[in-house]
């Protein structure tokens, strides 16, 4: 009888095990990104944007500074022979000043290094500084080892981006000139979640590093396949007569952009704004914005200023004074700017933009012991679209809800005024597994507890678009749907797939966001932003936006395929060319086609572009292929 009982208990336990498990397993998950798509869009709009940069004759003085404040996307060309690192304020967690070069698996243009495996790993984002003299000074006077010439850098492991795994590394070396050799100085290496940037510090030690043609590079190890493995070097200092137990920086900074100054969102339609009774209710009364002293014994008097400009920066529409206050040694200074009393003029645009400008002055500026001016001041764009929109417009990871047939997800907006929604706009993050052929449904509801849906519109799939700004748009083109008060917008995905929806960590607003896995509405537990924009608006504002078109009178399969496709057409007689472009639009294959079948045996595994023209010009289908 006891022999019984147990074993009921014990079946008791295992189905509440599995239970538990299968609750478990079907959970939110980030992947982190395949692509650098903000590299992928400044290349699109920036033809040629990505080429190696042209070397120099002349070399640079000391000391050489760079805190990554001074450019966007790319490294500065005066001081960087090459351009594989990305700079940004997006990844990175505390940093000594605004800006830094973040490594990873991606190149230039934003697409992995090696697409042929997805565990590819090797060398993959270098950073070479030009030419340094580190032969004499301007005066004549020769360098010597006894003038502690030191280079010192800060480093962090992950930040916002993905962890380093343990056998990866970033390492440093100097190069010989006379020798034409690179020796490596200093490694580092991963398998901790560092969020820290750490401070190191390399003497000049040999002779042989004393020339004229001195030159020094950082270069990661890790995963090949895409935004992978991430670093974040800031703040790179080559000087002269330094003391190795100082660790004073005689700069202060800000750390990060300023963030957008509505109180719910980073965009909003322009004409819901100006219609909104009470627009002051809807601005941020104060914004507060990081300064940072590098200076870990000395404290400084800092006084800051804030302008907000209207459409250019020539129409200064708002200005705060506000005032002085002292940055204490090797610590952050929140100040307040504060916005009452800034009410935006009203026009009748459809969109508008405003420039937020945050500066600082302090009694180190001008004496020369501020080491970098370019961190002194930010711009931050504020723009009022046709869209609601709470993200940055940058995604840092993928969302998916894993393991369930008809997973949900929704984000709730709460409008300003009853408008006609036009369309629903989506950021797709691109891995390595394409999901551009996994159908979903676009879906509104006014209520998740009960749940009551209101629109759907089946049928669809991600769209990966390298467009201005990287959404696919998902018209809805039914009958008009106005939309009032609160709504949740979102989508049933169709398949237990991994869709990777992009999520933007830097802005959290995760009390608006819902997922359904098992039959009940939950918020997430994850910190950050559904990259999901609604788009309200009269047919004049909607006329910008188009939703890619699919062409179905031409059919392309299998997809994914290795060794060839077969090309279908409703249209029997057509005799059709067909070409092939990978992620960085080269065309890769063309070939005529008059059996229906294309040979793609020795196309590379990846994502392609298909053009397919019929024989006398007239039609032309765009299509996607993944090669397996």
């Amino acid at each position: 009888m006891i022999t019984k009982f147990i074993h009921h208990i014990s079946l008791i336990i295992i189905m509440i095990m599995c239970f538990i498990y299968n609750l478990f397993a079907q959970q939110e998950v980030l992947r982190p990104l395949k692509y650098n798509h903000q590299l992928r869009l400044y290349n699109a709009n920036n033809i040629g944007a990505s080429a190696k940069m042209q070397t120099t004759a002349d070399t640079l003085p000391i000391p050489f500074v760079d805190d990554f404040s001074g450019t966007s996307v790319y490294p500065d060309s005066t001081k960087w022979m090459d351009k594989n690192v990305f700079v940004n304020t997006d990844f990175p967690i505390n940093p000594p000043s605004i800006g830094v070069a973040t490594f990873d698996g991606s190149n230039s243009s934003g697409n992995a290094y090696d697409n042929n495996s997805a565990s590819s790993a090797g060398a993959c984002d270098t950073l070479t500084s030009k030419p340094i003299n580190l032969h004499g000074d301007a005066q004549g006077n020769l360098y010597l080892l006894s003038d502690s010439i030191w280079l010192t850098f800060f480093v962090e492991r992950k930040g916002r981006g993905n962890s380093v795994d343990a056998g990866d590394s970033l390492i440093l070396e100097f190069y010989d000139k006379d020798s034409l050799t690179w020796t490596q100085m200093w490694s580092e290496y991963g398998g901790t979640q560092d969020t820290v940037f750490s401070k190191i510090k390399i003497p000049v030690t040999d002779t042989k590093w004393l020339d004229d043609g001195f030159q020094f590079r950082f270069i990661n190890y890790g995963a090949t396949t895409g935004s992978l493995d991430h670093w974040h070097l800031d703040y790179v200092l080559l000087q002269r007569n330094f003391t190795p137990y100082d660790n004073n920086i005689n700069d202060i900074a800000y750390r990060y952009r300023s963030p957008s100054f509505l109180i719910n969102y980073t965009s909003v339609p322009w004409n819901h704004f100006t219609s909104y009774p009470n627009q002051s209710s809807l601005i941020k009364p104060i914004i507060y914005l990081e300064a940072y002293n590098n200076n870990t014994t000395t404290a400084y008097n800092v006084q800051f200023t804030d302008a907000i400009f209207q459409g250019s920066m020539s129409n200064q529409v708002f200005f705060h004074n506000s005032g002085s206050n002292n940055v204490n040694p090797g610590q952050d200074t929140l100040y307040a700017d504060t916005l009452t009393g800034f009410s935006p003029p009203n026009n009748t645009n459809n969109e508008e933009v405003f420039y937020l400008l945050n500066k600082m002055s302090n009694n180190v500026t001008g004496s020369g012991l501020d080491e970098i001016r370019t961190n002194d001041s930010i711009v931050t764009k504020q723009v009022f679209r046709s869209y609601y929109s709470y993200d940055d417009g940058t995604a840092e990871a993928g969302y998916s809800i894993t393991n369930t047939v008809n997973a949900k997800l929704a984000m709730r907006f709460d409008l300003l005024q009853a408008d006609t929604i036009r369309a629903v706009q989506i950021f797709f993050a691109q891995q390595y597994d394409n999901s551009s052929a996994y159908p979903f449904r676009l879906a509104i509801w006014s209520s998740l507890t009960p749940e009551n849906l209101i629109y759907q519109r089946a049928s669809l799939t991600p769209d990966y678009m390298d467009t201005i700004n990287g959404f696919a748009t998902y018209t809805i083109p039914d009958s008009i749907l106005i939309l009032s008060g609160s709504v949740y917008i979102g989508m049933i995905l169709n398949l237990a797939n991994d869709y990777d929806l992009g999520f933007d960590a830097n802005t959290n607003t995760s009390s608006h966001m819902y997922y359904n896995s098992t039959g009940s509405w939950f918020q997430t537990s994850l910190k950050g932003t559904f990259m999901i924009r609604p788009v309200f608006g009269d047919s004049t504002i909607f006329a910008g936006i188009s939703e890619p078109k699919k062409n179905n009178s031409v059919m392309l399969y299998p997809n994914p395929s290795h060794d060839k496709v077969n090309i279908v057409s409703s249209n029997e007689n057509e005799i059709f060319n067909i070409e092939f472009f990978d992620c960085m639009g080269r065309l890769i294959l063309k070939q005529k086609i008059d059996n229906g079948t294309a040979d793609i045996s020795t196309l590379q595994k990846g994502f392609y572009t298909v053009r397919i023209t019929s024989n006398d010009q007239q039609k032309v289908y765009i299509k996607k292929l993944v090669v397996n």
